[in-house]
């Protein structure tokens, strides 16, 4: 499962622009604004866990239902 934590290939900041347009009520958000926030994803690099705290916990309530 550690090949779904490793991003072979990072979007660009155009791409992310591309792929929010119209997310707000139909329309764009501000340039700048998803600008800023390409940025701070791409300085502060988001690191997933590679298994959840309670993994064992909810195997074993998924067993039951």
């Amino acid at each position: 499962m550690d090949y779904f934590l490793q991003v072979k290939r990072k979007i660009t900041k155009e791409q992310y622009i591309t792929m929010n347009k119209g997310i707000n009520d139909s329309k764009d958000l501000p340039q700048e604004y998803l600008e800023s926030i390409y940025d701070e994803i791409s300085q502060n690099e988001i690191k997933m866990r590679s298994e959840p705290r309670n993994a064992s916990r909810y195997s074993t309530i998924c067993k039951y239902h």
